[in-house]
């Protein structure tokens, strides 16, 4: 059954490459995601073991979004995502415009990009619920490297047991202003860690990363 559902897949991402579509290469990449996530959702339903996909969990920001000035133009590239994901999967189960704009929201909150070696080109996204759990502090404690192929969380100094697990979902180096106009155009919240709401610092890693 796992085989035919990714057969599945790979028919719809088949589809889609064979549409015209206008996206750009950011909604192109948002579109492929939401289909494997879909597809992955709906296989697990079909099984009718009560097993639920793991990125049903995530936070999606479109609640946030919608209230924002700028939803207009996020809307327009919303709705143009789902037009593209009719046309690559059809009828083959039953979904709704809400629901795939929902997991564009989460994908929007959760994604990490993949970079080139340089760090100068975006070459994906990937979905990672087990580091989509990490909450946001412009003072993180913890910081994500790249090692090879994967993605690495240190600790930038010791953390005391209970203490939470935050990362910087954005340059913690911008200004107060310009990590609030980020995190809520982006992420859909305003943040009030220490550091935006008194004189929290950024922890520096003195030589050593703690695992």
């Amino acid at each position: 059954a796992a085989a035919e559902a990714h057969g599945m897949e790979c028919v719809a991402l088949g589809r889609l490459r064979k549409l015209r579509t206008r996206l750009d290469r950011e909604q192109s990449t948002q579109l492929r995601l939401a289909l494997q996530v879909l597809y992955r959702r709906r296989y697990l339903q079909l099984r009718g073991e009560g097993a639920e996909d793991a990125t049903e969990i995530l936070c999606s920001g479109r609640d946030a979004f919608v209230e924002q000035k700028e939803w207009r133009a996020r809307e327009k590239r919303y709705k143009a995502i789902v037009c593209a994901f009719a046309g690559a999967c059809g009828y083959e189960f039953h979904w709704t415009p809400d629901e795939v704009e929902t997991i564009i929201g989460a994908i929007e909150c959760n994604a990490f990009g993949i970079w080139d070696h340089n760090r100068s080109r975006c070459l994906g996204l990937s979905l990672s619920v087990n580091a989509s759990l990490f909450n946001h502090s412009c003072a993180p404690n913890v910081a994500r490297v790249r090692v090879g192929r994967q993605k690495m969380f240190y600790a930038l100094s010791p953390v005391e047991q209970g203490e939470p697990l935050c990362i910087s979902y954005i340059d913690p180096r911008k200004t107060l202003a310009e990590r609030r106009d980020d995190l809520v155009h982006c992420y859909g919240f305003r943040c009030s860690c220490s550091r935006c709401t008194a004189s929290g610092h950024v922890p520096q890693a003195r030589g050593v990363l703690h695992r």
